[in-house]
């Protein structure tokens, strides 16, 4: 119908591997509080894991994904590696305002290293201009405080990731180096598994 529109997402590969996606939403853009409640909230008591992302579904139905599965104790995982500016300013798909609630309600959090700075300035706009010259394991460390997650994972493509759990436990993972990278597209879903 002309009301459901299926999402459309156009790749758009450089030289290096290292790609650009334009994404138009389209059906899953209407899948807010109210609908994901509906539609998809029944089911999460019966699951071992929840993920979702900040990417094509408004904040408010990631929010209520979110907020179900820790009701019902089961493990959340919060993929964000569109910008909050993006995911706010451009995709429209909420407002500054509901990030830290969203991020502080997943158990795993696995942004992109751009977001995870973005994120920082949003829950803790003193932290300024400092943000972009500290390391990747030390922006993990700091969403680890400043969110509550049991575990964040920040992948940086080439860099590789790292990862900081509310145990103690941390690590970085140096990316898999190749000789020619063809295309980077799907990199982060893949590291969720």
């Amino acid at each position: 119908s002309d009301k459901y529109v299926t999402a459309e997402s156009y790749v758009f590969l450089q030289p290096d591997g290292e790609r650009s996606i334009i994404m138009a939403s389209g059906a899953t853009s209407m899948i807010d509080a109210a609908a994901m409640t509906k539609f998809f909230v029944p089911y999460v008591p019966a699951a071992r894991m929840v993920t979702t992302e900040v990417s094509q579904v408004p904040l408010s139905g990631v929010q209520a994904l979110l907020s179900s599965a820790k009701q019902s104790k089961v493990l959340s995982v919060l993929d964000v590696d569109v910008s909050p500016s993006v995911a706010v300013e451009q995709a429209k798909l909420g407002s500054h305002e509901q990030l830290p609630s969203l991020v502080r309600t997943a158990d795993v959090l696995k942004p992109a290293k751009h977001a995870a700075v973005e994120l920082l300035s949003v829950l803790d706009p003193n932290l300024g201009s400092r943000l972009q010259s500290i390391s990747t394991e030390e922006t993990a460390q700091l969403l680890l405080r400043l969110t509550g997650c049991k575990l964040v994972a920040i992948t940086n493509g080439g860099e590789g990731c790292s990862l900081v759990s509310a145990s103690g436990s941390s690590a970085h993972i140096p990316a898999v180096k190749l000789a020619k990278v063809i295309d980077a597209t799907g990199a982060g879903d893949a590291f969720l598994g």
